[in-house]
């Protein structure tokens, strides 16, 4: 199975799977936060409000922060593929990728029409690095994803702040919220008020923050993970090597995130300024996260295997073919549910409305998606950017 898929382009259900169930992960997120819009909802019952609030805190815990990873690690699998494919026709694969990024980052600012928070752009800057590191050989594109993974900038900037009496650190804290003047837009605006809000300042601040708090690092981490899984065929299933490589990864990421953890809860009061406790402690939050991200993608991956599990999340296939498509309609649907210039329901719904949204939506999508693909190869958006993609490779596409 593992030959044969390396000279093929069979489709790894596996990963659509995982790629629609990270895509469903996001919704969930994204709705929870009322996709941007900072406003305590407090329900007239009490026992509703300590559900609301138990079940978004749980949802971070388990998912914050994870689903971008997951989404990241496939991304970097798709580049692996797409790479080999035009090795194999001959053709220069920096050019292509450096246009096709280009084409994602302009999907990523009509999808930041809708919400700030668009990944996009991030995936099509941080992308560009990708090329010139997937020509170098497997170790050491393990060794740069696993030093990226503990953030080594942000961990030099602790030690510098720790021995200069200058705080390095302050401004991982800044740009983590929109300023009420901006929520006021998304709460109150209009279409045209959020547009103008989204593309400008929200790009900016969506960058900043992204930068500020290691997401960059992470990604660039991720990708080079899916990098390496591809030339490792990790994907593919049908191989007992590969199977046992995912049990022993799940039985190391679990115990890496207690550890971790408990490293987390202990008081660093003795190492300096609130601020570099508290950026110590972001800093091994985000490794936890990524740990925690891989224990997500070992079990998944492992249940996928069983009878029961696949039938299960195999439902997330048809989400994951279209993930573009569907990443962008989440945003477009999100806004007007949330916004003020849509339905405005943020008044009104708690974690647990907001929950049933998501499934409502990841279900909707999921049917679209199949009945589309009964019809065409590719999602809308999908098709959009193959064909832009190949417009200057016409005799290859």
């Amino acid at each position: 199975m593992v030959n044969n898929l390396r000279h093929d382009n069979t489709r790894l259900q596996v990963v659509d799977a995982l790629r629609g169930f990270a895509l469903f992960l996001i919704f969930l997120i994204h709705n929870i936060q009322y996709f941007g819009i900072q406003f305590n909802y407090q329900s007239s019952c009490a026992w509703l409000n300590d559900l609301n609030n138990f079940l978004f805190r749980s949802i971070f815990v388990l998912f914050g922060s994870k689903a971008f990873q997951i989404f990241s690690l496939l991304f970097g699998l798709t580049f692996f593929i797409q790479k080999r494919n035009l090795e194999q026709k001959g053709i220069n694969a920096t050019k292509f990728f450096l246009w096709r990024f280009f084409l994602l980052f302009c999907f990523g600012l009509f999808n930041s029409m809708f919400y700030y928070g668009d990944i996009l752009t991030i995936f099509s800057f941080v992308g560009i690095f990708l090329i010139p590191l997937s020509q170098l050989k497997n170790k050491w594109i393990l060794c740069i994803a696993v030093v990226l993974i503990f953030h080594p900038i942000e961990i030099l900037k602790l030690i510098k702040s720790m021995v200069i009496p200058m705080d390095y650190v302050k401004d991982v804290f800044v740009f983590t919220n929109n300023g009420n003047g901006v929520n006021n837009i998304l709460k109150d605006g209009s279409v045209l008020d959020v547009i103008n809000n989204n593309l400008f300042y929200g790009k900016l601040s969506n960058f900043k923050l992204n930068f500020n708090v290691g997401r960059l690092s992470a990604i660039l981490a991720m990708f080079l993970m899916g990098l390496y899984a591809g030339r490792k065929w990790l994907f593919a299933l049908n191989n007992a090597k590969t199977i046992l490589f995912w049990k022993r990864l799940l039985k190391t990421s679990i115990i890496l995130s207690v550890i971790l953890f408990v490293l987390y809860k202990y008081d660093f009061a003795s190492f300096g300024s609130d601020n570099i406790q508290k950026f110590i402690k972001f800093i091994l939050l985000t490794v936890i996260n990524t740990s925690i991200a891989f224990v997500i993608v070992s079990a998944f991956v492992l249940l996928f295997k069983i009878r029961l599990g696949f039938k299960l999340f195999n439902q997330f296939s048809f989400l994951g073919r279209m993930s573009l498509t569907n990443y962008i309609l989440q945003s477009v649907i999100g806004s007007f549910i949330y916004y003020g210039y849509g339905l405005g329901l943020y008044k009104f719904v708690g974690a647990v409305e907001a929950i049933i949204i998501s499934v409502l939506l990841t279900v909707l999508l999921s049917i679209f998606s199949k009945y589309w693909l009964t019809k065409h190869l590719r999602g809308p958006f999908e098709a959009l950017w193959h064909k832009s993609s190949w417009c200057f490779f016409r005799k290859f596409g």
